[in-house]
């Protein structure tokens, strides 16, 4: 066996002891009741849909999921979404029905599973792109990033590094491949995971196309239209079959209207948005999420684009097998994952800005692979010394070392340093802190306390229950019926119904109780406090009886519940507004269930 064969085993070794140790830290930290990922109502969502999908049947709403009981009075239980593809619900709804799997805990291990699945699809195609060693440092990079570890249990989001990971690494091998019929059989793979992707959701449409264009004028330096066109088709499939299940649900004017209001929203409102104010948004958001600050990195970078043509232009590095070591041909594929990368972020400003919790996400190759190649460089320079002219040996040897060292401080200390913070922070339950920017940080441990309470009284078997806003910390919607927390709903496994003002509680008796159930009691939520509560008292002031005087639908009664004064403490002082954020990491001792 040669020593290059060996090598290559030695990485892909320590690279499966890696990605062993990161399962099966996600696996176990997913048994802990509180730990979801950090787009935790998306994955209550998924679960809805799901069994949404079980009960009335795949094709019930054209495949289109229904975010089930988390709904206000206006968008009646069962509201199906159709502003994203779906796919994602596929092999979820798979899991279910015939693995017999219903453990929400197995659940989240399986796509921890899946996560690290995604990992070595990644590191097949930075190895193709460069050398083991960069491959396996841009992996390790990715893999203990904390955007990386706060996802990678989610029920949602792992597919999507799944298809765009494979895609990379199909595409590139199919221009690598040794005959014609293999890579006819790769660009095919690569064709069709670029459409489950745009099934799957809209957020590597733009990424994917704008690679397999720069890879071909970049990289082949050829305009290859009859493959951009075919793989272009790609994307145009997706769209159009999510189209036509839109279609199919709201007819052709309602489609036109609905999906227009959402364009704009998430595209003209972006002139709303200052760019100092968006790029201050974005900055910090990649920092919390990787660690290391942008303008550091990019100065790195560029001192290490200065220093390989300095190099490269003064000789002082001889050819290694061929191959001049002054001048890394991995830049080209460097700047097209960063062309690539930003592309959302250009066009979808304000769906960016909104949910910059997992859009770093998109900078996951560029990132990795600059990283790793500056490292795997500038250590070779500094370290083959017998490889320089003697004219420029030690200056050489010194430069890249300094520069060696400055990496490690400005870019992989920093990283490391947020990565122990994160997992130092184990089990990262609900609630911890680690987005502050982000619209969603956390349901608070406290809601799901309330839902125990809850589930524990008799009334819980009412079908559902109306609350003021002011009851729960997490809302995922404003306005007077604003939508609670997917995760809390979970929790409660009921239906909630949220109102702002008090005036409204009579008429919304009436236009729910047809819509959302069928059984004959809900479940009122309040607080001392509440305004809603002097109307209410006044009337049980009269007799207990006296609440039937409310303005009912007729075989719908209203049950009252009063919370015992330990929950009810402090609720004047939180921040009952829109998607309350947490001041400070809520810790076990804090909070404890």
């Amino acid at each position: 066996m040669s020593s290059e064969s060996k090598n290559r085993i030695l990485y892909i070794v320590i690279l499966l002891a890696f990605l062993l140790a990161v399962f099966l830290f996600g696996a176990i930290r997913a048994g802990h009741e509180l730990r979801w990922s950090a787009w935790a109502f998306g994955d209550a969502q998924a679960i809805f849909a799901a069994e949404h999908f079980l009960t009335e049947g795949l094709f019930n709403k054209y495949m289109l999921p229904a975010y089930g009981i988390n709904t206000d009075y206006e968008r009646i239980l069962g509201n199906v979404y159709t502003h994203y593809p779906q796919l994602v619900n596929i092999p979820f709804i798979t899991l279910l029905k015939f693995t017999g799997i219903n453990d929400i805990h197995l659940l989240k291990a399986i796509h921890v599973f899946i996560s690290m699945v995604s990992l070595l699809f990644w590191y097949i195609f930075a190895r193709s792109v460069s050398n083991e060693r960069v491959a396996l440092l841009s992996t390790v990079f990715i893999l203990f990033s904390v955007v990386f570890l706060d996802f990678m249990d989610s029920l949602v989001h792992p597919y999507d590094e799944l298809l765009r990971f494979g895609f990379l690494a199909a595409f590139v091998a199919a221009h690598r491949a040794g005959s014609k019929k293999t890579e006819l059989r790769l660009l095919l793979l690569a064709w069709f995971l670029a459409l489950l992707q745009s099934g799957n959701s809209y957020e590597y449409i733009f990424f994917i196309q704008f690679f397999i264009f720069g890879y071909y004028i970049f990289i082949k330096r050829r305009f290859a239209l009859k493959r951009i066109v075919l793989f272009a088709t790609a994307p145009l499939t997706g769209l159009a079959i999510h189209f036509a299940q839109v279609i199919a649900l709201q007819g052709f004017r309602g489609f036109i209207d609905d999906y227009s209001k959402m364009f704009f929203f998430r595209t003209v409102d972006n002139f709303q948005l200052k760019i100092s104010e968006y790029l201050a948004t974005l900055y910090e958001g990649i920092s919390l999420s990787y660690g290391i600050g942008m303008l550091a990195f990019f100065l790195c970078l560029a001192a290490f684009c200065l220093l390989a043509l300095y190099f490269r232009k003064t000789g002082a590095l001889k050819v290694e097998s061929g191959r001049e070591v002054g001048l890394p041909g991995e830049l080209k594929i460097v700047l097209l994952l960063f062309i690539s990368g930003i592309t959302w972020y250009i066009v979808f400003m304000q769906s960016t800005s909104n949910f910059i919790i997992y859009m770093t996400r998109h900078l996951f190759p560029f990132l990795a692979l600059s990283i790793a190649l500056m490292t795997d460089y500038t250590a070779r320079w500094a370290l083959v010394g017998q490889k320089w002219h003697e004219q420029g040996r030690w200056m050489g040897r010194f430069t890249s070392g300094a520069f060696l060292l400055a990496l490690i401080i400005t870019l992989w200390l920093p990283y490391i340093e947020n990565s122990y913070a994160y997992i130092a922070a184990y089990p990262n339950r609900l609630g911890f802190k680690v987005y502050p920017l982000s619209t969603h940080p956390g349901l608070w441990t406290r809601d799901v306390e309330i839902c125990k309470t809850i589930k524990a009284k008799e009334s819980a078997d009412a079908e559902g229950f109306i609350i003021n806003k002011r009851v729960f910390a997490s809302y995922t919607s404003p306005g007077r019926f604003p939508s609670v927390n997917a995760v809390t709903t979970y929790y409660c496994d009921m239906n909630i119904i949220s109102f702002t003002l008090a005036e409204d509680f009579p008429g919304l008796i009436n236009e729910i109780t047809d819509k959302v159930t069928k059984k004959s009691e809900f479940f009122l939520l309040l607080e001392n406090s509440d305004p809603f509560a002097v109307y209410l008292n006044q009337k049980l002031s009269e007799g207990e009886e006296a609440i039937t005087k409310v303005p009912v639908t007729p075989g719908y009664k209203v049950s009252i519940f009063r919370f015992p004064p330990d929950i009810v403490a402090g609720w004047e002082e939180a921040p009952w507004h829109g998607a309350s954020r947490l001041e400070e990491p809520v810790s076990p001792e804090a909070a404890p269930l």
